[in-house]
């Protein structure tokens, strides 16, 4: 009953401010006080973006399978990066078309790195 009621209103309202005024002023009158009629969406359901930063660090591996706590110096594995034309920084970039496919594929991206690091 409330929604009539202000239906009721918001048509009182406006035939009060066209009262007077010619067709064209009517219509434009009734344009500018016209509300748009779209729906919010909310915004875990709109398109979203997740960024995956990483920093890449060489380390040496010891005879016995444990890993040395000393980095290799970053001049030493420069060269080789170079050669290879990669970068020991980077980025990838999933997107989704919602908050959840996009955490969906966030999962799917890292546990498939983590599948191939336990195969080697």
């Amino acid at each position: 009953m409330d929604d009539f009621k202000k239906n009721n209103d918001n048509l009182d309202t406006e035939k009060r401010l066209l009262e007077g005024l010619t067709p064209p002023q009517s219509s434009f009158l009734k344009w500018l006080t016209k509300k748009p009629e779209t729906e919010e969406v909310p915004r875990k359901e709109t398109p979203h973006i997740a960024t995956i930063d990483f920093n890449i660090k060489f380390r040496y591996m010891e005879a016995d399978g444990e890993i040395s706590p000393q980095q290799i110096p970053t001049r030493d594995v420069d060269v080789f990066l170079n050669r290879a034309n990669m970068s020991d920084t980077g980025s990838i970039h999933l997107t989704g078309a919602s908050l959840n496919e996009t955490i969906q594929k966030v999962d799917k991206v890292l546990r498939l790195i983590d599948e191939q690091n336990k195969r080697r």
